[in-house]
């Protein structure tokens, strides 16, 4: 029987949270959850990357994870709901992980959101362009959405090349993009695609194919999507025909909207107190968005919040009790006759450098 993957990336979740938070913080992380606690946490602990994985895991269905994995002895129940990994569910981590390490480039963070919109577009165009390179005409479209078909029907009058050179450009981009990728993940993505006289298969076919759990491979199909992205991001004239089908898409902030709207008011110069009273939020609220910006945009002004030395002095009581706990943390440094509020802490601790990814 094979050992199932989120069973896996669940003990991974609790290891690194430790005892500093319950199993719902994890759900929050995996389903997406956009509040300033989740989004805090997901980079806190280095969990960014598993960021909105898994938006439709129904709860019930999570805890039921939680209770097979306290059944065979790999979680132990602490105090106040927290769980920790037993060296039996480390020792079997490190076994799956042995045989199936996880895969590297999944970025939920930056992708997750991303990646569930250039799908349709990849696909939709690799179907068209296959008949159309043909001269077949009178086809389904691969990608029911009226929209995704509106943008590649828009997409192509934007191109100066014939269809035969746009579909042999398309598959030359994404063989090279494919090559860079372990086999699995290139399988699974590649399998998914439709073309003449070709249907994509189903995860389940290539689970089968690939002798894999099934959601192992979405997992690599999303591994594949988000290697994409991230290299188009960083060499999009390396790829122009996929850069094409992304460019949008990867223009779009990483911020919550409502903490967009508190950026774009930041950038005209405008400080916490007035943003506050000028879209009418709670002081804290401000402070959410402030946290969050602090993680995402280099221009942020960090010290006119809170001082270098403060900065320097939280994050090194952080390496030194080995914990983020921020009351531990608030006390330590107020015990030293230094004074810090619980939003410099978080502004400190969230525009270091090992919290950006």
């Amino acid at each position: 029987m094979q050992t199932r993957f989120s069973s896996m990336l669940l003990l991974h979740m609790l290891e690194k949270v430790e005892t500093f938070r319950t199993p719902r913080s994890v759900y929050h992380i995996v389903t997406g959850k956009r509040s300033a606690q989740t989004l805090q946490d997901a980079r806190w602990f280095h969990l960014d990357h598993w960021f909105h994985i898994y938006p439709h895991w129904r709860e019930a269905a999570f805890y039921t994870e939680i209770d097979a994995a306290l059944k065979t002895g790999w979680l132990a129940l602490e105090e106040e709901g927290m769980y920790s990994v037993t060296p039996a569910g480390r020792a079997q981590l490190q076994m799956y992980q042995k045989d199936q390490p996880f895969p590297a480039a999944v970025n939920g963070w930056r992708f997750a959101a991303g990646s569930r919109a250039f799908w349709p577009r990849l696909h939709l165009a690799v179907h068209t362009l296959s008949h159309l390179a043909a001269k077949e005409t009178s086809f389904r479209p691969a990608e029911g959405s009226a929209q995704v078909q509106q943008y590649i029907k828009a997409w192509l009058k934007g191109q100066r090349s014939t269809y035969q050179e746009l579909a042999a450009n398309l598959y030359s981009e994404l063989e090279r993009m494919l090559q860079e990728l372990p086999a699995s993940s290139a399988a699974s993505a590649a399998g998914r695609l439709s073309g003449l006289g070709m249907s994509g298969r189903t995860l389940g076919q290539l689970a089968v194919s690939l002798n894999l759990e099934e959601e192992r491979v979405k997992i690599e199909w999303l591994n594949a999507l988000h290697f994409i992205l991230q290299t188009l991001t960083k060499d999009p004239g390396d790829y122009p025909l996929l850069a094409s089908l992304a460019a949008d898409i990867l223009a779009q902030p990483r911020l919550t909207y409502s903490a967009s709207q508190t950026y774009r008011l930041l950038q005209k110069g405008m400080n916490l107190t007035e943003i506050s009273a000028h879209r009418g939020l709670k002081n804290g609220t401000v402070e959410d968005h402030f946290v969050e910006i602090a993680g995402e945009a280099d221009d942020f002004p960090l010290y006119e919040y809170v001082s270098p030395q403060i900065v320097e002095h939280v994050r090194q009581t952080v390496n030194d009790l080995e914990t983020k706990k921020l009351r531990a943390v608030k006390e330590a440094i107020e015990a030293s006759g230094q004074v810090v509020s619980y939003f410099q802490l978080r502004l400190a601790l969230s525009t270091g450098e090992e919290m950006k990814r």
